[in-house]
């Protein structure tokens, strides 16, 4: 059995106070957004990528450069319903 480093907290945190829950689809949308922005020749960092996914508004809005709109709704097929730290969360897991 895996006791872990016992010193950060997914090792500290009670068990119970986990929230289990299936990302696919909201994993799938961010992996859609990606595609679009870099099949336009566009970079994006982990948080510019999360700061996008994790947009409440339909509708194009302004990139982290506030050049190019991209209607996030319409890219992945609707809004991806995730906080930006759960975005970031997520991120840093692939």
């Amino acid at each position: 059995m895996n006791k872990g480093c016992g010193h950060c907290d997914n090792c500290e945190r009670d068990p119970n106070s986990l929230e289990e829950r299936d990302l696919t689809v909201e994993s799938w949308r961010i992996l859609t957004i990606l595609k679009h922005i870099t099949a336009t020749g566009k970079r994006v960092t982990l948080i510019q990528l999360a700061e996008q996914a994790s947009r409440k508004k339909a509708g194009p809005q302004a990139n982290g450069s506030g050049k190019d709109k991209l209607d996030v709704a319409k890219v992945a097929g609707d809004l991806v319903g995730l906080s930006k730290r759960v975005c970031n969360l997520q991120l840093s897991l692939c």
